[in-house]
């Protein structure tokens, strides 16, 4: 091996882009969340879930969809998959 060459890593790169996902994204989502819902512990729960997801469903991130949409779309689903039927609704 040359002095100066590094080994190019694949998932060190994905790690590094869904920082960078996360860093662009993570206050959107949260408002998202944190204006549907009107509790800012529900938000912060359902921020990380969101993020959580993506990061298990990363690899489809080269689909038709821009990364804002491809994560707001998880927004959208972690709802559901977090309370079934049982939607919360908005405090007041």
């Amino acid at each position: 091996m040359r002095l100066g060459h590094t080994l190019h890593d694949p998932e060190s790169d994905a790690l590094l882009d869904f920082e960078a996902t996360v860093v662009r994204r993570e206050q959107r989502v949260f408002r998202f969340h944190r204006t549907s819902y009107r509790d800012l512990c529900l938000a912060r729960l359902l921020t990380q879930k969101t993020f959580s997801h993506a990061w298990a469903q990363k690899k489809t991130l080269q689909g038709d969809l821009s990364p804002s949409l491809w994560m707001m779309k998880f927004a959208l689903d972690v709802v559901p998959e977090t309370f079934g039927r049982e939607t919360p609704k908005p405090s007041t």
